[in-house]
């Protein structure tokens, strides 16, 4: 069976995640929000947030 990443993506795409109770119930309802809206900017922004790296990310992305 073929997978879409090989072993290299895989291990550069992991990303280690804890949350709180409270983290974990934002990240369900942002979810069920995403499939049901097909919007991504929500849960993009809540994933980018939890990153050890956020605030960097946030003053070097580029806003539209």
């Amino acid at each position: 069976m073929l997978s879409a990443f090989d072993s290299t993506d895989q291990r550069d795409a992991q990303v280690a995640c804890s949350s709180s109770s409270k983290e974990a119930h934002e990240f369900n309802d942002n979810m069920v929000r995403f499939y049901l809206e097909k919007d991504v900017t929500e849960m993009m922004a809540f994933l980018i947030n939890c990153h050890p790296d956020a605030e960097h990310i946030q003053k070097t992305t580029p806003r539209e």
